[in-house]
């Protein structure tokens, strides 16, 4: 295990001994692992790509928005579907490292899947029908409130007309 690894698992409060650590390969801009700490329990730890979110302290602020309006929508974090927030040692919900990285930590879902493509049908609608839960969820929170962190980035209305040009 890299020192940089270690250093981080030990500043959300992690024993690295204690830890089996699988590289995540899905997914296009961070780079995610998977850490067991002793069978368990499981996290999701995750680089946040700061060439593509310029502003990582500003995307972890809305991280923990989003967090907040699904637990009152679920009626407590426990209950929300969404990962759990982890917080390090100085009560942050990022480490930023020496090198400049900024780290997340999340619940790691059990069972959860990820997909970068597609390959069928049930795929595609199992996504479409996560992604209409998240937004009529977040359509009772202001945009205002959030920090752009990629300009455009959720605007539906542009999406929809790249997908129709698209077509």
């Amino acid at each position: 295990m890299c020192n940089n690894l270690e250093k981080i698992l030990r500043n959300y409060g992690i024993d690295p001994a204690s830890c089996k650590i699988d590289e995540f390969k899905l997914g296009h801009i961070n780079d995610s692992y998977k850490i067991g700490v002793q069978e368990k329990c499981h996290f999701f730890l995750q680089r946040i790509n700061h060439h593509v979110f310029k502003d990582p302290e500003g995307l972890m602020e809305n991280h923990v928005k989003v967090n907040a309006a699904m637990a009152a929508h679920y009626g407590s974090e426990s209950a929300s579907p969404y990962p759990r927030i982890i917080k390090n040692r100085n009560k942050k919900s990022f480490y930023h490292d020496n090198d400049g990285n900024f780290w997340r930590m999340l619940d790691f879902v059990p069972g959860s899947r990820s997909f970068n493509i597609a390959t069928d049908a049930e795929i595609a609608y199992s996504g479409a029908a996560a992604f209409g839960e998240f937004q009529q969820v977040m359509n009772k929170e202001f945009p205002a409130d959030y920090i752009p962190t990629i300009p455009d980035f959720h605007h539906l209305g542009m999406r929809l007309q790249q997908l129709s040009n698209a077509i």
